[in-house]
Order: structure tokens, then C-alpha cells, then sequence
């Protein structure tokens, strides 16, 4: 295990630059780092000693932000599982495999956002906050005695810079071109299965969802643009089952054109992103841009910049992490290697996808006995979470 000191230079003090350092000295210290704020006089400096984290440690750290956000969401979660949104969620022995309808649904209610909000605490594995473009939906099973949650998926804003998508799109020093083609592509950043039928591999099912005709012209009616293609990355490591041998397609729908630096922003809370963006904005940072625009590494690098910190050794703590892409249409690496556009472009419907996971993908998961047992077995549990994390 590698150790090295990050120090900030000092840094006169605003409101904003202490509400930023204090929040991020906070997180820090949440996942073991023992970092030390120096003032003098009209001045302040972070000290740190970081680390690169084993994987032991990264799983460990995963589990403890994963119960904070459950603590800090904790009343959210008392009144959506008190609520009739609850009876989205059902048991095992509620749900016929041979009448699953799946239905693809764009969140656009204040009660379809908090459905949203509460699948992503599902997560075994905690991604942090999006900012930026954001779309937003639920996948129901309208094929059982009651309406049923399915999934959940969202598409945001991709990462400005992530070496194996833009040495795939040649990309590299070539800021125009890449410019044009971050605004005709998207990241999958959540795609979920709920249980029981993440048993079912209905994840599969998600992952094709996310960029098949609703979510399509859902961006399209938005941003007034063609989404070309979605791009990726797998929560546990270099290979992600979920987006294997999607075939409904030649060759599948996904493939896997790399891996990540170990960027993460995973340990950051809400907080810091916060008083990130207040720095940004009070301090002009931005340069007259658009920061909603920005992803949540390139705010904290600005803020950490401004206040003489290296981002480097913060950010870079997580593992690598496969990196995968989906083209939408035959065309799309060629448009978006050129930064031209697609006229028309032909789109995967949601009949199509959801008649080749019923078709490919579900009979050979319901033939087991052993995945009938687990579904019949499986108890909706709450989230709730009594005690605070240290």
C-alpha cells in the first residue's frame, strides 16, 4: 500500500472555500483518511496522507457510504415505505414468470422521482450523484394481478474525459469533434433489476431498454438532438454480465472497448457537491459556462484547483472498472469519429427488446427450478436503517 501527503498551498478564506474544505475533510475522514486543516490568519490549507485502496478496503468503504446515504435518506424512506408506493414492490409469490408484460416509463411526477430515488438505495454497490442532462425512468410489470416494479434505469450526462470511449471514437485531441459527440451520447448510469426479478436476469432487459425507442425519443424531445450512442461502466470490476451477449443485434448490443483510470467520486457526499458548485459559482470559476452541464469530477477538480489541492490522489482511489459502449444505429461511430449527425435514425423498439429477453433470455432462467425457489422465496425488506454510521 502506497502512502504519499497531499497538500494544499494556503488559500484565502471565503465562506465558500471553508464550506467546501470542511466538507470535503469530512468525507475523507469517513473512509478512514485522516486529513488536517492548517489556518493562519486570513488563510487555510488541507493536509492529507492518502492511499491507494486495496480491494478489501474499497469494499468495505462501499458498504459504509452505502448505509450514511441510507441514514441521511432515512425519513425519505420512512414516508415512501409507509406510502401506497410501497405496494409497488411485491413478493415472490406474487409474480407469474409466464405473464410478465414489462413497460418502460419515463419518471415525470414528484411521486415517480421518489420511486426513482428510492431504487437507487438499492444499490449493493453506491454510485454518486449525476448532475447535468438526467432522464429518469421506471420499468413496471403490468402483466401480474397488480402493477409491479420491474427495474429502474437513467441516463446522464457522460464523463468528459474517459480515455478507452475516446481513443474508440478518436477522440483524442480533437476537442470540436468530441465536443459535438458528448452531445449525442449518453452514460448509463443506473440500471437495475429490482429482485425477484433480478433473478431472471431481467437486468439484460434494462440495459436494452435504456436505448431502445422511449428513452431514445425521450432525448430527442429534450435536447433536440439524435442519441448515437450510450456508453457504460461496470460497478464490480472489468467484465459486467449484465451487458454480455446481448444479442439482438450481431456481434451484441454492448461491448466492453477498455477500462477506467480508477476515477471515483464515489466517496464524496452531497455536501461537498454542494459547496463545490457555490465555490464554483461565487469565485467564477466557470468561465461563463453552464455548470449544470458539468459532471461531478470535473466540479470537484475545479473546486480542490482553486483551493491549491492536487485531485489526483482523491479521486483516483476506486478499482478499474470496464468500460462499455452501445451504438445506436449503424452509423453512429462514424458520426460521431466525423461529428456529424444522423438524419434518421433506426431505433430499437421496446416491443423488440422486451420480445428478445422473453424470448432469449427469460425461458432458459425459468426452466431451473433452482431460480423458481429463490423467486418464490423472496420477502420485500425495508431500507430503513436505525443506527447512524460512524
Amino acid at each position: 500500500m502506497s502512502q504519499t501527503h497531499a497538500v494544499g498551498g494556503f488559500i484565502r478564506t471565503s465562506r465558500q472555500v471553508v464550506n467546501f474544505i470542511e466538507a470535503f475533510a469530512d468525507d475523507l475522514r469517513f473512509v478512514g483518511l485522516r486529513p488536517r486543516i492548517s489556518v493562519r490568519k486570513d488563510a487555510l490549507k488541507l493536509v492529507c496522507p492518502t492511499h491507494e485502496f486495496n480491494p478489501s478496503e474499497y469494499a468495505k468503504i462501499g458498504d459504509k457510504i452505502r448505509s450514511r446515504r441510507l441514514w441521511d435518506q432515512r425519513e425519505a424512506i420512512r414516508a415512501f415505505e409507509t406510502s401506497s408506493l410501497r405496494l409497488l414492490f411485491v413478493d415472490g409469490n406474487e409474480i407469474d414468470p409466464q405473464h410478465i408484460r414489462p413497460k418502460v416509463e419515463v419518471c415525470r411526477t414528484d411521486a415517480e422521482f421518489a420511486t426513482h430515488r428510492y431504487c437507487r438505495l438499492q444499490q449493493s454497490v453506491p454510485s454518486g450523484p449525476r448532475v447535468g442532462r438526467r432522464i429518469a425512468a421506471l420499468i413496471y410489470d403490468v402483466g401480474q394481478n397488480r402493477r409491479a416494479l420491474m427495474g429502474a434505469i437513467m441516463l446522464a450526462s457522460p464523463l468528459y474525459s474517459v480515455r478507452a470511449r475516446d481513443a474508440f471514437l478518436g477522440w483524442a485531441n480533437r476537442k470540436l469533434v468530441k465536443d459535438a459527440g458528448l452531445k449525442r451520447t449518453m452514460d448509463l448510469s443506473l440500471c437495475m433489476a429490482l429482485p425477484p426479478y433480478n433473478e431472471l436476469l431481467a437486468g439484460k432487459l434494462m440495459a436494452t431498454l435504456a436505448v431502445s425507442s422511449t428513452m431514445s425519443k425521450e432525448f430527442s424531445t429534450r435536447y433536440d438532438e439524435h442519441l448515437l450512442a450510450v456508453t457504460t461502466t461496470s460497478a464490480t470490476g472489468l467484465h459486467c454480465p449484465i451487458f454480455n451477449r446481448i444479442m439482438i443485434r450481431p456481434g451484441g448490443l454492448y461491448r466492453r472497448i477498455g477500462e477506467t483510470t480508477g476515477y471515483t467520486t464515489m466517496i464524496l457526499g452531497d455536501l461537498t457537491l454542494h459547496a463545490a458548485r457555490e465555490l464554483i459559482k461565487v469565485h467564477r470559476l466557470a468561465r461563463n459556462q453552464d455548470i449544470t452541464l458539468w459532471n461531478t469530477i470535473r466540479l470537484i477538480k475545479t473546486a480542490l484547483r482553486y483551493c491549491g489541492i492536487n485531485p489526483e490522489p482523491f479521486l483516483r482511489v476506486g478499482n478499474h472498472k470496464g468500460v462499455y459502449i452501445a451504438l445506436l444505429d449503424p452509423r453512429s461511430r462514424d458520426r460521431l469519429e466525423s461529428g456529424d449527425t444522423v438524419v434518421r435514425r433506426r431505433m430499437i423498439s421496446d416491443d423488440d427488446a422486451i420480445a428478445f429477453w422473453k424470448s432469449q433470455i427469460l425461458p432458459r432462467r425459468v426452466s431451473k427450478p433452482e431460480t423458481l425457489r429463490k423467486i418464490r422465496a423472496h420477502k420485500f425488506r425495508t431500507l430503513e436503517i436505525r443506527h447512524q454510521v460512524a
